[in-house]
């Protein structure tokens, strides 16, 4: 009989759990920073008010995969895990959403919308009548998922980024001219990479027992975050101001490098050495975006009041004409 049962509890190793707590907690910190910032400066729109709802749940995704990771409850983990499959569909279900109203620059008929619920109550059922997981591994203190739901989440999950792949080339086939076409690519192509590597990673942690993968993958996650961030504020989606987009991205900068002083394997340095500097990368380009932005509505501006101006004299002429 292993350690695990004996005690009723779980042992993890302590490089294991210092890079679940950096993996999950770094996307964690970000998209909280991002969603505050929407919340309080953004205007109520369906954009900001999708953005928000996809946050709160991916958020809860990752805390909910980081209690299956750092926990030694048997109990809690088995709790937990029993959710964390129909979690991750909804979030899967409202990034497609936010895809398909950014896409469309308005919300979809309420017909559509409630076909998004429909796909999300088979996961919903199985999982509130207990039957999302099928048994414990107490050895190595992981759960086994419901195949179907394994399934339906799979088949669903390519669906999902297929479309979203097909969005990302709308630009490229459409007649109309799109003016900001980098940004709209990067905006769709980055939810595109990141549910695509997501999906592949859990898929592949499933079939081969390996949930390493799942905590490599989490690394790259704050990449495609910040070019997101990049094309949401070059496209104004959420009408931010400047300043706040720049506490942004000092803010995820500062929390990416913070990891530099906790992992200790080579490995990880090295993918949180990569993460920064891509990271770095894309804040570079936002910022130089939102200088550029920012010097034209300045100079916008200033011929919009020279323009006034011209219209107050030649308002002005008229009286004395007349």
């Amino acid at each position: 009989m292993d350690i695990n049962t004996i005690f009723n509890t779980c042992f993890i190793g302590t490089e294991i759990m210092s890079l679940a707590y950096y993996s999950h907690l770094v996307p964690v910190f970000f998209i909280a920073l991002l969603a505050t910032l929407v919340f309080l400066k953004a205007d109520r729109n369906i954009f900001s008010k999708t953005f928000l709802a996809f946050s709160f749940v991916f958020s809860l995704w990752l805390i909910g995969d980081l209690i299956t990771w750092v926990s030694n409850d048997y109990y809690l983990i088995y709790a937990t895990w029993s959710l964390l499959v129909y979690i991750e569909i909804v979030f899967y279900v409202i990034g497609f959403y936010f895809a398909t109203v950014f896409v469309r620059r308005t919300d979809i008929p309420l017909l559509s919308r409630f076909l998004f619920f429909v796909v999300t109550l088979v996961p919903f059922f199985i999982t509130i009548f207990q039957k999302s997981v099928e048994g414990f591994n107490h050895p190595v203190c992981e759960a086994f998922n419901n195949g179907f739901l394994d399934e339906y989440k799979l088949y669903l999950e390519i669906l999902i980024v297929a479309v979203i792949f097909v969005y990302t080339l709308f630009p490229f086939f459409e007649k109309k001219i799109f003016h900001n076409k980098k940004s709209y690519f990067t905006m769709l192509g980055s939810l595109f990479l990141f549910l695509s590597i997501f999906g592949v990673t859990e898929y592949l942690a499933s079939v081969t027992g390996n949930y390493e993968i799942n905590l490599y993958a989490l690394f790259v996650i704050p990449i495609f975050l910040v070019a997101m961030t990049y094309s949401i504020f070059s496209l104004d989606v959420f009408n931010v101001k400047l300043v706040s987009t720049y506490v942004l991205v000092f803010g995820f900068l500062i929390l990416t490098a913070s990891q530099l002083f906790f992992v200790t394997d080579s490995t990880n340095r090295l993918l949180t050495f990569l993460t920064l500097a891509l990271s770095l990368v894309f804040s570079l380009l936002l910022l130089k975006n939102l200088h550029k932005e920012a010097k034209q509505r300045i100079y916008i501006a200033k011929l919009n009041t020279e323009l006034q101006n011209l219209i107050q004299q030649r308002e002005n002429l008229v009286h004395l004409v007349t």
